[in-house]
Parts: structure tokens; sequence; C-alpha cells
């Protein structure tokens, strides 16, 4: 059994991994329980030039900081927060409720492949990684939704981007799941590929 990925490497199977799918994020999304919150978000838009400089001023003559006055005023996903994690993080979070009230809120940067929404809402994508038991045939897609407030631009299906946002969660059939909700399209960024595009089981 083990052979048979080496037998594939050796003979130059598979030389390209295969397109991830486009998912039926807004279909997931419709089944949320938060469906009202959702679309609030989505409805908001980003904040203005004057709404952020607002808050820095009032960050610099207030003590708490100005991490604490974004939270306050609602901009929080414009101070960056956690930094870069790695998709099976991001999707593991939703394990446990001790686990999301950890996460929930936090701003993170995820890397994985651009997959656009079924009905082509250009404001909800999915950001996929492919994962593999022992060679690419049996490759299955992983999904974890994106809402942005703004259509993104300029990234195809398959493109890999690096999209940051902050870490949300909704149930679909009984099961809590992981998104991210992106305030700004410059926070969906095209970038290099991963050196290994699948996640091991």
């Amino acid at each position: 059994m083990l052979l048979i990925p080496v037998v594939l490497f050796l003979i130059g199977q598979p030389n390209k991994p295969p397109d991830v799918q486009a998912a039926n994020v807004g279909g997931d999304l419709g089944g949320d329980t938060h469906k009202t919150e959702i679309a609030t978000f989505l409805a908001m838009g980003p904040p203005s030039l004057n709404q952020l400089t607002a808050i820095f001023v009032s960050a610099n003559e207030q003590p708490g900081g100005a991490r604490e006055m974004a939270w306050a005023s609602g901009l929080q996903p414009y101070f960056r927060g956690k930094g870069e994690i790695e998709f099976t993080t991001l999707e593991g979070c939703a394990r446990t409720p001790e686990l999301q009230n950890a996460w929930k809120g936090s701003i993170v940067s995820v890397r994985g492949q651009y997959a656009p929404d079924r009905g082509g809402n250009p404001r909800v994508f999915s950001l996929a990684r492919l994962k593999i038991n022992c060679c690419a045939p049996d490759a299955i897609q992983l999904n974890v939704p994106i809402l942005a407030k703004e259509p993104v631009q300029n990234i195809r299906p398959n493109d890999w981007v690096l999209v940051t946002g902050e870490i949300s969660f909704f149930t679909r059939n009984g099961e809590v799941r992981s998104m991210l909700r992106v305030h700004n399209r410059g926070d969906v960024v095209k970038t290099k590929p991963d050196a290994n595009p699948y996640l091991a089981n």
C-alpha cells in the first residue's frame, strides 16, 4: 500500500493537484442561526477614513489603548490580532465551546485557495484546502466560508490567497463551523502557493 504513492511519484503522476471546486457558501450560511447578524455585517460596509481617524485620536486621548477603543466602537477588525494561523487551526477552533470562546473575534490571517460561491455572490466565497489520505485521487476539499463587506475583485478560482479577517462561527445541520468575516477587500490578497498543496490526514 505504501508503494502506491512512491510509484505514482516516480512516474510523475499526478504532476498537478486537482482544482478546488466552487462551494455552496451562500447556501451553507442560509441555514445559519445568526442570519440576521450576518445580514447586518454585510450591510454595514467598511468604515470611512474619518471613523478610523476618530478612533485612533480617541485612543491616544484615553487610557485603555487603541485595541480597547476599537472593540468598544465595533472597529476591532482593523487592529491585527494573532497573525497567520494554519488552515487546520481555523477549521478546528469550532470543535468545542471552550475553543470557540478562545478564538471568537480574533483577527487572523489564513492561507488557502479561492473557491467562489456557486450562487455568484462576489462578497461570499470559500477558503479551500485539499486533504489527502494517500495520494491526489483521494483528495477531499475542505472549506471555510468567508464573508466580505466589499466584493472581492481580481481573484480567480484556484488562486492562492492570504485572507485576514475576524473569526466567527455559524451552525449548519446542528454542527458549529468556523468562518471569517473580512472587512476590506484589501484583506484578501494573492499569495504564493504552499510548497505542499495538500493537508495530510
